[in-house]
């Protein structure tokens, strides 16, 4: 059902942007990144991963065109200029090292900031 990512996804995702917005918050939804040899193993060949991961970005980058929602794609290095090295940039295939976290942390700071500054909480 990824492939269209049901009505139930869809609904809650924006009832928690709903939510959200009705507190003042900001929502940040984020893909994380994946280590190269991992992706390239399970993910990159897979027509159904390719599919699912298509409509997941387009469905979130489409919400994130409403006020108070952010989306930030990180599975690819490329997208925030990660190491592939796995003693530097992966503990294993998705728990970043210390030099990629520091990249992942600067690559996601910008939209991290514009979602604090559009929040205004409620009392």
């Amino acid at each position: 059902a990824c492939e269209t990512l049901g009505p139930w996804f869809r609904e809650n995702v924006k009832t928690l942007a709903d939510l959200a917005r009705a507190d003042g918050a900001s929502v940040v939804f984020y893909m994380g990144p994946r280590h190269p040899a991992f992706y390239d193993a399970k993910w990159r060949r897979s027509e159904r991963f390719q599919r699912c991961y298509a409509a997941f970005t387009a469905f979130l980058r489409e919400q994130s065109q409403r006020e108070g929602i952010f989306f930030l794609d990180l599975l690819h290095l490329d997208s925030f200029q990660g190491s592939a090295a796995l003693g530097d940039g992966f503990y294993d295939d998705h728990h970043p090292g210390p030099r990629n976290a520091r990249l992942l942390i600067d690559a996601a700071a910008p939209t991290l900031r514009r979602a604090f500054a559009m929040a205004r909480p409620t009392e």
